[in-house]
């Protein structure tokens, strides 16, 4: 069986001090809460699946300078919506070893995950047909600016200023086994709020992840939502059968189980850590 991650840190450093203790109040609300594990629907993803299309604009003509290599499109929605087309492969685009139409599929389990443990960090993302074409269509983030896109403010005082919303984007990086984050590609700002875009490098085994570099020598402490959320999971069955029950619709039963073995490995990281998980950059694929 594939596990994917290496559960050997007993050199990684430990960051921060305990969460605080919660309140009497705070624990019967946990205590309410741990029974639900459904995803919630977001009225963006019936916007996007249902909405007519006014216009569909190639984004790599839009953009010059996009490192996109597959197709791309901006699409307008009627009624004022849009979104960002990405069409799956065509069979000569598509590699031998991959599954005709996986890249959406993965787009959209990843936004699966992210409304899974409440981050809300990817966009809306369903699948749609767009002019006889099987794509993800991805909510477009209007105001956005890439990481990189920031002359007003230091790289190191853009992520102290919004460590809480990194911190949740790199430890869900190792969640979905995300390849494509590298350098900071993939991530819009808008608005003091960070967005996960184009995850369809995600869940492939033979591919180590690729997490922003500047995360691995910076402490950053997760939400602790994010981490309550966890915890809950590692403890409830009916959770972790939600959780793959919505998954196995999306992804070969290996990537899913690899996945859930990801998350209860986290899972044992903070609890072993007081809520703040070890650097991740000793986190490899292994082979059980």
């Amino acid at each position: 069986m594939r596990v994917w991650y290496n559960t050997d840190t007993t050199n990684a450093p430990k960051f921060m001090e305990a969460l605080h203790t919660s309140s009497e109040k705070q624990k019967e609300q946990h205590i309410q809460r741990q029974d639900d594990f459904s995803i919630p629907r977001n009225s963006h993803e019936e916007i996007l699946e249902s909405r007519a299309i006014v216009e569909k604009r190639d984004l790599r003509k839009m953009r010059p300078e996009s490192v996109h290599t597959n197709a791309v499109y901006f699409v307008s929605l009627d009624n004022d919506g849009s979104g960002i087309f990405k069409p799956k492969l065509d069979r000569d685009a598509a590699k031998a070893t991959e599954e005709l139409g996986i890249y959406p599929k993965r787009a959209r389990a990843a936004y699966l995950i992210s409304s899974f443990f409440e981050l809300d960090i990817v966009p809306p993302t369903v699948i749609r047909e767009i002019d006889n074409r099987i794509g993800s269509l991805q909510k477009y983030i209007s105001g956005g600016r890439d990481f990189y896109e920031f002359a007003d403010i230091s790289q190191e005082e853009l992520l102290k200023k919004l460590q809480r919303q990194f911190a949740a984007l790199w430890l869900f990086d190792y969640i979905i086994w995300n390849s494509d984050r590298e350098f900071g590609r993939n991530i819009i700002i808008s608005a003091d709020k960070v967005h996960a875009i184009d995850n369809d490098y995600s869940f492939i085994e033979d591919r180590e992840p690729c997490q922003f570099e500047s995360f691995l020598y910076t402490p950053l402490p997760p939400p602790p939502r994010f981490v309550e959320k966890i915890s809950d999971f590692a403890k409830n069955k009916k959770a972790q059968d939600s959780l793959r029950k919505a998954l196995e619709e999306l992804l070969p039963s290996d990537w899913d189980e690899a996945c859930i073995e990801r998350i209860l490995f986290l899972s044992q990281e903070l609890e072993q850590n007081s809520g703040v998980v070890s650097k991740l950059d000793t986190w490899y694929p292994k082979t059980k």
